[in-house]
């Protein structure tokens, strides 16, 4: 596998497409280097090439790491709901599983939108669906990503973790797999506590059809379960009166990305593409149809063919003009902010 610049993952790893233009607090912060590749977004080949990346054995970064993970936590684990989505009867042995990672992330520039229920921010694992095992190099990576998303509790603050996630960067190439495989347990495997760190939910995208189509599952009990995606309507709220009384009274949190779709509002599959959810409000209108999961990933966020990150026919992870543009610009400065204590 081939390395790739230091570049961030956008919405598939956000709740929501917001926040993307803050200032940094305190221009003395910009001295201070971020290694991208290192810290925000890793999925260059010292990790995705590390033995621990490997289904076979269940390593620590592995697609098989996880199941067996969430197994650890929860005696009635059921991920019978993720493999309806894939299509397919989860393998029996680890080695068979056709998932390979695309990148570690450090999603702590997320604490303040997810706050009070994810206060530290979040911690994400992205995976591609292949064409065999994917721990055969010759298994080529199909459209469609399932993403692991880890809430980081709140027994450490963002500063706390994001200095975790710095350290990385300060080690020598051979010793960050040792070293991430530590700060990756740290997030997967204590007890299932709203205060340690635990699974906040897992994200799909499938386009496999043609047409990228997204979902979300939870843990209900051990049971991973379909639930609405955040911020994400439902297609007929599309042009009412109810959605426009809402963006009316949301407008300052949808512009900076802190509203809330109401729960009984969500769908619970969302199709990429171009709904007009506000036909009168262009501003707003694009402002409400990037925090979502339809726009985000079609043209709103912009996106490619659905996709934020994915696996290049020659094995590197490419990400889309979003995250070169904006997100990565942003979350260096939400990092660098944090490292300096402007932010708790």
């Amino acid at each position: 596998m081939k390395t790739v610049v230091g570049i961030l993952i956008g919405c598939a790893f956000m709740s929501g497409c917001a926040l993307w233009g803050e200032p940094l607090p305190d221009p003395e912060c910009r001295s201070l280097a971020i290694d991208s590749s290192s810290e925000l977004l890793l999925s260059d080949d010292w990790l995705r090439g590390d033995e621990r990346a490997k289904n076979a054995g269940s390593g620590t970064f592995s697609f098989a790491g996880q199941l067996q993970a969430l197994r650890a936590d929860h005696a009635d684990f059921d991920a019978e709901a993720l493999w309806q989505l894939v299509g397919q009867a989860e393998p029996v042995a680890a080695a068979d599983l056709p998932f390979r990672l695309l990148a570690l992330v450090n999603r702590t520039d997320l604490a303040e939108q997810l706050a009070p229920d994810t206060p530290a921010g979040e911690a994400r694992l992205v995976y591609t669906l292949t064409t065999g095992a994917g721990d055969a190099s010759a298994a080529r990576a199909r459209p469609f990503t399932v993403i692991f998303e880890y809430s980081l509790g709140s027994a450490g603050s963002p500063r706390d973790w994001a200095a975790r996630f710095h350290e990385l960067a300060a080690l020598p190439t051979e010793a960050r797999g040792a070293a991430a495989a530590k700060l990756v347990e740290s997030f997967t495997a204590p007890p299932a506590t709203a205060e340690a760190p635990h699974l906040s939910q897992i994200r799909v995208n499938d386009a496999r059809s043609g047409t990228s189509r997204l979902y979300e599952l939870a843990l209900d009990g051990g049971r991973l379960a379909r639930r609405g995606l955040r911020n994400t309507p439902r297609l007929e709220f599309a042009s009412t009166a109810e959605l426009s009384r809402f963006a009316h009274d949301n407008a300052d949190a949808i512009r900076h990305g802190t509203h809330l779709v109401p729960n009984d509002w969500l769908a619970d599959m969302a199709p990429v593409a171009a709904v007009d959810w506000l036909p009168s409000e262009a501003e707003l209108a694009h402002a409400f149809s990037r925090g979502t999961c339809s726009g985000c990933h079609g043209d709103d966020g912009p996106a490619q063919n659905g996709f934020h990150v994915s696996e290049a026919a020659d094995g590197s992870v490419t990400p889309s003009s979003f995250l070169i543009d904006e997100e990565l610009p942003r979350r260096v400065g939400v990092m660098r902010a944090r490292l300096c204590g402007v932010e708790n």
